[in-house]
């Protein structure tokens, strides 16, 4: 018997809250909203959920970025976080990484993107069905072609930087 997964979400929209509840449920994920951080918080000491899904802009209530460093000492790395936010300068994502996020969605949320990442994390067969096709990368030495949108940003005695709306790990070989 599949158990079903539990995800908190703490995003002071109460819009995005009722469309990413519906979203998570499609996916066969039950779900937990919260406006306040604080709320969150005391929820998350008692419960523990699958994951978390945690908005970076709170009003008056504080920055997300302050609430990843809050959800790590409370619980440690035993729970993904995945940001989700309108920013996505990488700035904010880098900064949103290196203070405990797991990965980074940008809104508005595309229900495949939302069911591929969360599908690193946590399981449920509509969230498997949902999730974009995985592709086998060649071994290496292996020919490939592959095709990518790039932008030169900047050339300098340092390399090349590039712009894609593809991730590119950093230190990748392109020939």
């Amino acid at each position: 018997m599949e158990v079903t997964p539990l995800v908190y979400v703490v995003d002071d929209d109460k819009d995005f809250n009722i469309i990413i509840e519906r979203k998570l449920n499609k996916l066969g994920i039950a779900c937990l909203t919260f406006t306040s951080a604080q709320l969150f918080l005391k929820k998350l000491s008692s419960q523990r959920p699958s994951a978390c899904l945690v908005d970076l802009h709170f009003g008056n209530q504080g920055n997300g970025f302050e609430l990843l460093e809050a959800i790590r000492l409370l619980v440690g790395t035993e729970i993904p976080i995945l940001v989700v936010s309108l920013k996505s300068d990488t700035v904010s994502i880098a900064h949103a990484l290196e203070k405990g996020a797991n990965d980074y969605i940008v809104k508005p949320i595309d229900t495949e993107v939302l069911a591929s990442k969360l599908t690193e994390y946590i399981r449920s067969q509509q969230l498997v069905e949902n999730s974009l096709p995985f592709f086998e990368v060649p071994n290496k030495g292996a020919a490939a072609l592959v095709t990518i949108d790039l932008q030169i940003e900047e050339i300098d005695e340092l390399g090349i930087r590039l712009k894609s709306r593809h991730l590119l790990p950093k230190g990748m070989m392109l020939e």
